[in-house]
C-alpha cells in the first residue's frame, strides 16, 4: 500500500504538524507501507527511512495548487491521500477554502481514498463579528472536507463529538487517533538527579510551544515565583520559538518575568534542534501544560514530554480529555483556584517519591496510547479499511 501525507511544512521548517508528518511517515514505513509526504517547494530534510519519499511540489496552496498533487498520486499510483489539516496552516485567518475543496478534487481526478487528519478544523467559542464571520467560514471548510473525505480523523474527544454533532448524517465517517511525538526521544533516558532522595540543587520546570497564548505562559511564570517563594530552587525553561512566531506577546512576558524578578531564573530557548530539545526534556523535572481550554490528546507538545517520561501539571479546562486527566500521569490543576494549584505543584517538586509515581504512570500511558508503533498499526489498519474510492464524492 502506497500512503500520500500532505502537509505545508516539513522540517528544516520548524512546524509542529509538519515534525508530526514526518514522524508518522517513519512509523508507517516501519510497519511495510510505502510513503511519500506532498509538502511546499523549498529545501526538505532528509527522508527518515527508505520508504519514505519527500516531494515538495506544491506552489500555491489554493484549488489550482491541488493540480501537482494528483500529477503525485497518479505517478506514485497511491492509494491513499492523508491531508494533514489545520486552518491556519494554509489560508490568513485560517480561511483556506482552496485546501478545503481538495479532498473533493483528488477524488475527481483520480480513484485514490482521501481520509482527512483534522487536528483543528471548526475553532468554537468565537467573540465579534469578524470571528463571528471567520467561524462561519470555518463551517464552510468542515463541510467540503467531511463531505469529500471517506474518513475523517480527530486527536480529541471534544472535536469528535463536535464534528458528528455538526454533521450527524456524516457521524460514521468520523474516527479518534491522538497524536504522537512531534520530538522523538534522543539521548541519555536517566531520570534528572532531583529524582534522588537527596534535596536537589535546582529543579527544573518546562513549557513547550510556539508562543501562543492560549498555553497561558503567564501563568507559568507565575507559578514559578511562588515556588520560589515556598523555598524551592527552581528555574522554567520555555522551549520554543515564542518570539520569532509572536514577538509582541513575548515582550510582554519578558516583562512580566522582569516585574516578578525572575529574570535570571528563566531561560528562553527559541529555536532549537530536535536532539537539544530532547536533552532538554530529559534533564526536566515537570512539564506544565496551562491550556486555556485544557490537556487534550492533540498537543503534540503534551505527548512529547510523555515521550520523555515527564510527569504533567495540566489544566482541567472545558476541552480537556478527561482520560489523560485521570490516567495517573497528568495531573490535573484549576488555575483559577491558584491557592491549591501551588500547594498542589509545590508537594510534587518536594516529594521525590510521588514525582517519581507520577513520572512512572505518565510512561506507561505513553507506551499504551501514543507510542508510534501503536499509532502506526491503528493508522495502518485505517487506511487498509477505507471505504473503497468512487472516483467521486
Amino acid at each position: 500500500m502506497t500512503v500520500v501525507l500532505l502537509t505545508r511544512y516539513v522540517p528544516p521548517r520548524v512546524d509542529a504538524v509538519g515534525d508530526y508528518t514526518v514522524q508518522l511517515a517513519r512509523a508507517l514505513a516501519e510497519q511495510g507501507l510505502q510513503v511519500v509526504i506532498v509538502t511546499s517547494t523549498g529545501p526538505v530534510a532528509a527522508s527518515p527511512h527508505p520508504r519514505v519519499q519527500i516531494e515538495p511540489v506544491i506552489e500555491r496552496w489554493t484549488s489550482g495548487g491541488c493540480r501537482r498533487l494528483v500529477m503525485v498520486v497518479r505517478r506514485r499510483r497511491a492509494d491513499v491521500v492523508n491531508l494533514q489539516f489545520v486552518p491556519h496552516l494554509y489560508g490568513r485567518y485560517g480561511v483556506s477554502l482552496g485546501v478545503a475543496a481538495w479532498p473533493a478534487l483528488v477524488r475527481l481526478a483520480t480513484r485514490c481514498s482521501v481520509v482527512t487528519t483534522c487536528h483543528e478544523l471548526l475553532g468554537h467559542r468565537p467573540s465579534g463579528i469578524v470571528q463571528w464571520l471567520v467561524q462561519g467560514l470555518y463551517g464552510w471548510q468542515a463541510f467540503l472536507i467531511v463531505a469529500a473525505s471517506q474518513l475523517v480523523v480527530v486527536p480529541a474527544v471534544w472535536q469528535e463529538t463536535q464534528l458528528r454533532r455538526t454533521f450527524p448524517w456524516w457521524a460514521d465517517k468520523v474516527r479518534r487517533i491522538p497524536v504522537g511525538a512531534s520530538i522523538p526521544p534522543t539521548g541519555s533516558t536517566e531520570l534528572p538527579s532531583s529524582d534522588a532522595p537527596a534535596v536537589p540543587p535546582r529543579l527544573t520546570l518546562v513549557t513547550f510551544g510556539a508562543g501562543h497564548p492560549w498555553w497561558q505562559y503567564e501563568r507559568a511564570l507565575d507559578l514559578l515565583k511562588a515556588v520560589r517563594e515556598a523555598g524551592l530552587p527552581a528555574r522554567l525553561v520555555c522551549l520554543g520559538a515564542i518570539e520569532a512566531s509572536n514577538p509582541l506577546y513575548a515582550q510582554r512576558l519578558r516583562a512580566h518575568a522582569q516585574t516578578l524578578g525572575l529574570s535570571e531564573s528563566v531561560e528562553w530557548s527559541g529555536a532549537l534542534p530536535p536532539e537539544a530539545i530532547s536533552r532538554v526534556l530529559h534533564s526536566a523535572d515537570l512539564f506544565l501544560a496551562f491550556q486555556r481550554a485544557g490537556v487534550t490528546a492533540r498537543s503534540t507538545a503534551v505527548v512529547t514530554a510523555l515521550a520523555h517520561d515527564l510527569p504533567i501539571v495540566a489544566t482541567h479546562g472545558p476541552d480537556a480529555d478527561e482520560w489523560l486527566l485521570e490516567s495517573g500521569g497528568v495531573v490535573p490543576v484549576d488555575l483559577a483556584d491558584w491557592p491549591e494549584t501551588v500547594r498542589t505543584v509545590v508537594r510534587l517538586l518536594r516529594d521525590p517519591v510521588a514525582r517519581r509515581a507520577v513520572r512512572e504512570r505518565a510512561t506507561a500511558l505513553y507506551r499504551e496510547q501514543f507510542a508510534w508503533d501503536v499509532l502506526a498499526r491503528r493508522w495502518a489498519t485505517l487506511f487498509e479499511t477505507v471505504p473503497a474510492a468512487e472516483g467521486h464524492p
